[in-house]
């Protein structure tokens, strides 16, 4: 059988050995080689060192876009209406629920302020019934009882598109159903 080598003729085949045992080209020589075949398009890099870059560029990106996400959050638009503190009186006409009542009561109030849905409703708090009183003068202390027949209860925020409107929606509180009153006052912008 026809070998590569029986076609050689003895010297040629004498070089061929002198070749296997002879020292590689340096890895400068390979590196010069090996770009100048790549920039004339005859080699190309391994396709999956392609692969591998864009999946690393992707995780990358998509890190970067959770990081940006957490320090620049988007925020919705900003809702343009006004805002309107309610303030919650208690005088002397207002049916005082009791201790047994109470939780009832604040769950009823909170109920009807998340009827109103985000759209309208922004806070509001239940006020602890100990106050002060504080002038130019410094703290004077408790607010004397006298002075305390219709005092705030509490407060909701809300926005409405005007005095009118937010008026309505304070009229549906459950706070004027047991006789207290509410003060409607739009925010100063």
């Amino acid at each position: 059988m026809n070998t590569p080598d029986d076609e050689l003729s003895p010297s040629e085949q004498e070089q061929m050995k002198k070749l296997a045992v002879e020292a590689e080209p340096s890895t400068e020589l390979e590196d010069r080689v090996l770009h100048a075949m790549r920039s004339r398009g005859i080699v190309r890099k391994p396709a999956w060192l392609r692969s591998v870059a864009a999946v690393a560029a992707a995780i990358t990106l998509f890190v970067a876009g959770i990081v940006a996400g957490r320090y620049w959050p988007v925020t919705a638009p900003r809702d343009a209406r006004p805002q309107f503190v309610l303030m919650l009186y208690e005088d002397s006409n207002y049916e005082t629920a009791s201790s047994a009542e109470l939780p009832g009561r604040i769950a009823e109030y909170g109920r009807w302020a998340r009827s109103l849905g985000s759209q309208n409703y922004v806070s509001g708090q239940k006020l602890v019934e100990s106050e002060s009183t504080v002038s130019r003068g410094g703290i004077v202390g408790p607010t004397p009882p006298a002075e305390k027949d219709g005092s705030v209860a509490g407060y909701f925020i809300i926005r409405a598109a005007d005095a009118e409107e937010a008026a309505r929606v304070a009229s549906s509180c459950p706070h004027v159903r047991y006789g207290g009153l509410i003060s409607v006052r739009e925010v100063e912008r």
